[in-house]
């Protein structure tokens, strides 16, 4: 299952070497679960990114660990550096197990 994600490197095309920063956004609805439903009165129930596993060619860059604070699609940023062109792949697994993949081919020049 995939969720939409929007991921941005800057510089677009970094050189060898060089620290980029990764920067993307995860459109989801982030739901603590204390929230309640304003034509219901019910709480809209817990449904939350937990973890983030993001991997350069099978490599790990960083997890990000999450909690239900965290607020509707999200915007993530990191350093890395950028040692050769590749996929980068996002992991990430919500409060109920549920995993989304997105991939993003970085360019190294």
């Amino acid at each position: 299952m995939n969720i939409p994600v929007i991921v941005r490197v800057l510089p677009n095309k970094p050189k060898k070497g060089d620290v980029a920063k990764l920067m993307f956004l995860v459109k989801h609805p982030m739901d603590p679960g204390t929230i309640k439903n304003p034509k219901t009165g019910k709480l809209i129930p817990a449904n939350y990114i937990t973890t983030i596993e993001i991997k350069l060619n099978d490599k790990p860059i960083s997890t990000i660990h999450n909690g239900p604070g965290v607020s509707s699609n999200p915007i993530f940023g990191l350093d890395f550096k950028a040692m050769e062109s590749g996929v980068i792949s996002f992991k990430m697994t919500d409060n109920h197990g549920n995993v989304f993949e997105h991939k993003y081919n970085l360019e190294v020049s």
